[in-house]
């Protein structure tokens, strides 16, 4: 646990984001880095709230972008996302964890039943 002194070290043991020397970030999106989410949730924890994307890039100075949350935020399972942002579970309430359980399960129904008729629909042109 981190005490009130101390602040919270949320970019090690690995960086956030590969840099070149001209001190570009490189998304995680793309592929050029590989980020653990455990920093977000840490970050989040310490928060104690929600967090705007723009925040936490506020907070890295830029070093991730929204991309960089989501897919973040998308590798853990101690952060919620919603209209207002990001959050840890840890802060969160029942309701809110439900709501996001939910949103995020209709949105993979969704996907998957677009998948489905792409695959009809490019199987009835193709062949």
């Amino acid at each position: 646990m981190i005490s009130n002194d101390q602040e919270p070290d949320l970019f090690t043991p690995r960086p956030l984001s590969v840099a070149d020397a001209a001190g570009q970030r490189a998304s995680v999106a793309s592929g050029t880095a590989s980020l653990e989410s455990s920093w977000l949730e840490k970050l989040l924890l310490t928060g104690g709230g929600w967090m705007t994307a723009r925040d936490i890039m506020l907070t890295t100075k830029g070093r991730v972008i929204d991309r960089d949350i989501r897919e973040l935020a998308s590798e853990s399972k101690m952060i919620i996302s919603g209209q207002r942002g990001y959050k840890h579970v840890a802060h969160a309430t029942t309701e809110e964890i439900n709501h996001c359980s939910n949103w995020l399960t209709s949105q993979g129904k969704k996907m998957i039943k677009r998948g489905i008729a792409l695959r009809r629909q490019a199987h009835a042109i193709l062949g």
